[in-house]
């Protein structure tokens, strides 16, 4: 069974317990303000750009802190990640390695990660930021913990998913958000839509500049197929996903042409198991499916383990997708990241 952010954190309309849980939001958000209050952040000798959301769930973090490893390169850096290795065993600080490590070792978004640049993984934030200082690395671009004080951002981007947005507003557990949004909005360099439907995108613009009154730079893009997509044609599908919206792979699936036939949500991060591979597996034998899941979903499945789960692996394929932004707001943001640092640091700096 897929494990959903309840319906009244988006529509908090004709219910009671998010008012019920509000005073627990409001210790919660607190307890955040506290956390950067008393905690005297560490500052590298490096750059660090902060690729974060103000709200729990998928906003498209890793696709666009790959997006921005990209454009860091083009601009002639040498980009580390580092991320907090959810879900992993180790605790770090520890460089990923695709020939010795997998999804139950690092976590899955650091193994996708490390396809495009360095990935550390740290539980310990400060940790993780004095290996990559250790390296041939000259910016670090962490992949979320905008809410982490323990070491000091110089350019922070929010992710916000525009088909959800900011939900009814209340903060965990009455509602999506991490902090009070006011706390957090001030320390946001840019914030970057993510999703499809333009007039969604128009709306929560709106929403952030005339209701919360915020001027900086509200830059845009979408997820989109990495390569050619044909293939989707060929047979229908069973599509399945642990992510944080599921929905996201079927309806972009859809998009681009594919039929989707059936749906199988999985909780976020979830472990593969045997039975689940048995089911899957069968289910597209039975109907001549194609089973096709999110690339983070298949570096997971952890085909040592099981015979069911190399079946799994083996009969499905992978999804790849992109950031793109949209109009001009690639150029925007260079303009900014250039603003900050006009050019590379040397290595040795």
């Amino acid at each position: 069974m897929s494990l959903q952010p309840p319906s009244w954190w988006q529509d908090d309309t004709g219910h009671s317990l998010p008012k019920y849980l509000n005073p627990i939001g409001q210790i919660y958000g607190q307890a955040v303000k506290w956390r950067f209050r008393y905690t005297k952040p560490y500052q590298s000798k490096l750059p660090v750009i902060c690729i974060g959301n103000f709200t729990l769930g998928g906003t498209g973090k890793t696709p666009l802190a790959i997006k921005f490893a990209h454009i860091l390169k083009g601009l002639g850096w040498e980009p580390s990640f580092l991320s907090r290795g959810y879900k992993g065993k180790y605790t770090g600080p520890l460089l990923v390695n695709q020939d010795e490590h997998n999804a139950n070792d690092v976590g899955d978004e650091p193994l996708l990660l490390s396809q495009h640049a360095p990935a550390i993984i740290s539980k310990n934030r400060v940790e993780g930021v004095w290996l990559i200082e250790q390296r041939s690395s000259n910016i670090v671009i962490m992949d979320d913990g905008f809410q982490n004080p323990t070491v000091q951002k110089n350019l922070s981007f929010i992710a916000i998913d525009s088909s959800t947005a900011l939900g009814n507003e209340r903060i965990f557990p009455a509602g999506p958000l991490r902090a009070p949004l006011e706390f957090q909005l001030p320390k946001a360099t840019a914030i970057i839509l993510t999703g499809s439907n333009k007039a969604e995108k128009e709306n929560i613009k709106e929403l952030l500049q005339t209701k919360f009154n915020f001027k900086k730079p509200i830059l845009s893009g979408e997820l989109t197929a990495l390569e050619d997509t044909e293939w989707l044609k060929e047979k229908p599908i069973l599509a399945y996903a642990g992510i944080g919206r599921p929905e996201k792979l079927f309806q972009s699936l859809e998009n681009a042409g594919g039929k989707v036939i059936r749906r199988n949500p999985f909780p976020d991060h979830h472990n593969f198991t045997s039975k689940d591979a048995e089911h899957l597996t069968k289910l597209a034998l039975a109907d001549d499916l194609q089973l096709v899941t999110t690339e983070k979903d298949h570096v997971r499945i952890d085909e040592n383990n099981h015979h069911q789960l190399r079946a799994l692996k083996r009969m499905s394929r992978p999804f790849p997708i992109e950031f793109t932004f949209e109009n001009n707001d690639e150029e925007k943001l260079i303009g900014l990241i250039k603003e900050h640092y006009p050019k590379p640091l040397s290595v040795d700096e």
